[in-house]
């Protein structure tokens, strides 16, 4: 499980919330491509919020050319193709966003862009940590092991199971065959 912070303005996550899906533009087309079901949504509400206001699982992802979002439908067209669809796991009441948000202006994640990948595993634990703690939801129960622990413990089988092999009598002379007398 990969986390994301998917930001925008008040009228945005509203509306993303209401159908249950984040769109990026084509610009970030590369990130979404990287975003997979299960992964966890953390939604930031820029000024005057400056919080994030709910949680969800991705879904599924889509391409549509259908306009969702305000700023869509002044133009008439879909600025933001790429779309996410999640299943909310917390989201704050609206009228709550100011009082409940969880800030994290100190843990110096990017509220740049409309989607950014969390990948420092410290600011991980202490958000899902301050979510639990302020909204009483324990993320971490609901995940399992991290998607990370078990691709790490599934690369050390590997390279043990290639190790293994190279240093057995007949390991050794595959790679002699292969390799010759550099090897």
């Amino acid at each position: 499980m990969e986390v994301w912070i998917v930001v925008s303005s008040v009228q945005n996550v509203k509306t993303s919330f209401e159908n249950n899906k984040w769109g990026v533009s084509t610009r970030l087309k590369g990130v979404w491509e990287k975003v997979a079901k299960g992964d966890l949504l953390v939604f930031y509400v820029t000024s005057p919020i400056r919080g994030v206001v709910g949680v969800a699982f991705v879904e599924d992802k889509i391409e549509e050319s259908t306009t969702l979002w305000q700023d869509e439908l002044v133009v008439g067209r879909a600025l933001y193709p790429y779309r996410i669809l999640f299943k909310p796991i917390f989201i704050l009441e609206k009228e709550k966003w100011e009082s409940n948000k969880i800030t994290i202006k100190d843990l110096k994640v990017s509220v740049q862009a409309g989607i950014n990948h969390l990948k420092n595993e410290d600011v991980i634990n202490k958000l899902l940590e301050r979510i639990s703690k302020s909204w009483g939801i324990k993320i971490k129960a609901l995940i399992g092991p991290s998607k990370c622990n078990e691709d790490r413990k599934q690369r050390k089988k590997e390279i043990d199971e290639i190790w293994s092999m190279l240093t057995s009598n007949e390991g050794f002379k595959e790679a002699y065959s292969l390799f010759g007398p550099a090897f």
